[in-house]
């Protein structure tokens, strides 16, 4: 059977379309260090997982009342969107991202939003997470790292024993709710293993 594409020339299909791309866009550095396929986290599992994360901490933290919940859920569900420039081919490392890398992404951005009438203010929404413009922006940028340590840390438990390496880079963030969360990961005796230890 000859495999056909699905297209269509409205706009927010095509946007729904080219985000579900995600799902198939595996995270190369949890691939690297050994966690197969069928339990890797893809970059459609990390914008969820991260979204939730920063949501929750921050409307649960009286601390952080001041912050814009709407502005911190746009920034955690477009702080991705741009590797599906990545569908079909290799993404790179999970590091820091090259400059060319960056504009590859942002124009990917660029691409998903065209046809809609206000493109621009969701290329300038990008344009601002990434260039940490506001407290926002950096508060899901802190919490994008402690999700990445709290899922090393569940593949290091799972037996991808690799996955530490990114549990020994050190976390310090502005915001002590998620410094807080970093140090209950930091307390566990992972070599020593028990759900018990994490329970507080």
């Amino acid at each position: 059977m000859e495999n056909k594409t699905f297209k269509s020339s409205n706009p927010f299909i095509t946007l729904t379309l080219e985000i579900s791309k995600l799902n198939e866009i595996l995270r190369r550095g949890y691939e690297e260090r050994g966690v197969p396929h069928e339990f890797c986290e893809s970059q459609s599992d990390y914008l969820y997982s991260t979204t939730m994360l920063a949501w929750t901490t921050a409307e649960n933290n009286p601390d952080l009342q001041h912050l814009s919940f709407y502005k911190i859920i746009k920034y955690a569900l477009i702080s991705v969107i741009g590797r599906v420039t990545y569908h079909l081919d290799k993404e790179p490392f999970q590091g820091q991202r090259t400059l060319e890398q960056q504009q590859k992404e942002r124009n990917a951005v660029v691409r998903l939003f065209a046809g809609l009438a206000n493109q621009q203010e969701y290329i300038a929404l990008y344009d601002s997470f990434w260039k940490k413009e506001d407290e926002e922006s950096r508060f899901v940028h802190d919490v994008r790292k402690l999700q990445m340590r709290i899922m090393a840390a569940n593949y290091y438990c799972s037996g991808y024993t690799k996955c530490m390496e990114f549990l020994d880079e050190p976390y310090e963030s502005a915001f002590e709710e998620l410094n807080k969360i970093a140090d209950t990961l930091i307390n566990v005796d992972f070599k020593n293993f028990s759900e018990a230890q994490i329970q507080n």
